[in-house]
C-alpha cells in the first residue's frame, strides 16, 4: 500500500506538468514553478518524507509483521498496524503510535516465532527476570532452573513389593511416559523411605504448544502409570497406622 501510495503521488505530479503544458505554458515556467513545491517539501516536508521512506524499508525488509509481539525501543507489546507514516503497538496501558523513522532506526526484538506450521497456534517467547532475595550458589540456580523446565509426579510403592520389582520400577515408568511422542523422561528415583511407602519421583518435560493438550497428555499418563504398575502386580498403598493398646 505505500509503494502504491508513492507511485499515485508521482503519477499526480507528472499529469499536473503535463496539464500545465498544454495548457500553452512553456517548459521553463512549468520548470521554474516545479521549484517552489520541491523548496517546500525540503524546509516543511523532510520529516514526512522520512517517514515514508523508512516505512518503504520497513514493509520491504519485514523485521516485523502485523500481529507480531515486539519490542521496538523502550516499547513493548503486539503490532496492530504499519502505515505509511507510523507503527502502532498495542501495549499493556495503551496504544502507541511510533514515527517509522523512529522505528526504522531503533532496536527491534521480535519475541514472536515464524516458521511455525499453517495448523499451530502462534507462539510468543517473552524475557522474564526474576530477583531472587540472598545469596544464590550457582548450583542452586540451576536446580530452580531444572524445577521449572520439567514435570513431576510422585508414585508411592508398597512396602510389601519385592526388591527385584522395586528395581524395575524407574524402567516400567520410563516406558510409559515415552509413549507419548510429545513427552520426555527425565528420570524415575526413589526419593525417601517414607512412613507409609517407598516413594518415587517421576520428571519429565513436554513440547506441547498449549496448556490444555499438556493437560491431557498428563491425564493419559497417570493412567499408565496405573495400569502399568497394576500389570506388574505393584499396589500404591492406601495410608494406614496401628494403634497398640497395653492394659495396665
Amino acid at each position: 500500500m505505500p509503494l502504491c501510495r508513492a507511485i499515485g503521488g508521482l503519477v499526480a505530479v507528472v499529469l499536473v506538468y503535463r496539464l500545465l503544458l498544454l495548457l500553452g505554458l512553456p517548459s521553463s515556467t512549468v520548470l521554474a514553478f516545479s521549484a517552489v513545491p520541491g523548496l517546500a517539501i525540503g524546509l516543511g516536508a523532510s520529516k514526512l518524507l522520512g517517514n515514508l521512506f523508512a516505512g518503504l524499508s520497513i514493509q520491504t525488509d519485514r523485521p516485523l509483521r502485523v500481529g507480531e509481539f515486539c519490542r521496538v525501543g523502550d516499547n513493548l507489546g503486539f503490532v496492530t498496524r504499519i502505515g505509511l507514516r507510523s507503527l502502532e503497538l498495542e501495549t499493556l496501558e495503551s496504544r502507541v503510535t511510533i514515527p517509522n523513522s523512529v522505528v526504522d532506526e531503533a532496536t527491534i526484538i521480535n519475541f514472536s516465532r515464524r516458521g511455525l506450521p499453517g495448523n499451530s497456534s502462534p507462539m510468543q517467547g517473552l524475557e522474564l527476570r526474576l530477583d531472587l532475595e540472598g545469596d544464590w550458589s550457582p548450583f542452586q540456580l540451576e536446580e530452580v532452573v531444572e524445577r521449572a523446565q520439567l514435570s513431576e509426579i510422585p508414585i508411592g510403592i508398597a512396602y510389601g513389593t519385592a526388591a527385584d520389582q522395586l528395581a524395575r520400577v524407574p524402567e516400567l515408568m520410563r516406558a510409559a511416559v515415552e509413549q507419548d511422542p510429545q513427552l520426555r523422561c527425565g528420570a524415575c528415583r526413589l526419593e525417601r523411605i517414607a512412613a507409609f511407602s517407598y516413594d518415587h519421583v517421576l520428571e519429565f518435560s513436554s513440547s506441547h504448544t498449549n496448556h490444555d493438550a499438556f493437560e491431557d497428555s498428563l491425564h493419559d499418563l497417570n493412567r499408565r502409570v496405573i495400569s502399568t504398575l497394576e500389570a506388574e502386580g505393584i499396589e500404591i498403598p492406601f495410608p494406614t497406622q496401628t494403634l497398640m493398646l497395653h492394659n495396665n
